[in-house]
């Protein structure tokens, strides 16, 4: 049986901000996964949220009228246009990423620039298509939020990330993985094997 899922929180405790993990099962990926051979990779555990930058109350509100357009292009994907007309609730986390360390089959509520500030290679999958998408340190993409993915360290260097998370309310998840049968269900449609015994 496994574990309950994490969610990653962001709430105001006592004029402090706090980033909460509740509990989950740890995950792994491995395996062919429409991209590319993993079939080595076996999981040692969860990635180590390191830092969380919010604001007094929550996540920090633009003072001004914003508006953001993201047209993002990756390859072998549609094109997507990510609209956000009124963009609120933005939060920013760093993470830590071992070798062998991945996050769960998970969506967020809004979209995501993620950076691979250092390291080696991340690893990220999109359940819509299973395919194996690899970025090195130094590169940045958009993770447009809605989409069930996941990504995973198979390398021998440790991945710092940094994430900037849009449209997230007070005590809003950063992230909310898929109930365990889902992720079962999600490894074995990508031939992945993420969730451990």
């Amino acid at each position: 049986m496994h574990a309950p899922s994490k969610k990653l929180t962001v709430a105001a405790v006592g004029g402090a901000t706090t980033l909460a993990l509740l509990s989950a099962a740890p995950v792994a990926a491995g395996g062919a996964g429409g991209g590319g051979g993993n079939e080595e990779f076996r999981a040692t555990g969860r990635p180590a949220v390191t830092n969380a930058f919010l604001g007094p109350d929550g996540p920090t509100q633009f003072t001004d009228r914003v508006q953001i357009r993201l047209d993002v292009k990756i390859e072998g994907a549609r094109r997507e246009v990510i609209r956000l007309r009124h963009p609120a609730g933005i939060a920013t986390a760093t993470f830590e990423l071992e070798p062998g360390d991945s996050f769960p089959w998970h969506v967020h509520p809004g979209p995501v620039l993620v950076s691979v500030v250092s390291g080696g290679e991340l690893s990220y999958v999109r359940a819509s298509d299973c395919k194996v998408r690899p970025y090195a340190a130094g590169t940045v993409f958009v993770e447009p939020g809605p989409d069930l993915h996941t990504a995973f360290n198979q390398g021998t260097k440790t991945i710092t990330l940094v994430g900037t998370f849009f449209d997230v309310a007070p005590g809003e998840a950063l992230a909310t993985p898929a109930d365990p049968r889902k992720q079962l269900r999600l490894d074995k449609k990508c031939n992945l094997g993420t969730v451990l015994p």
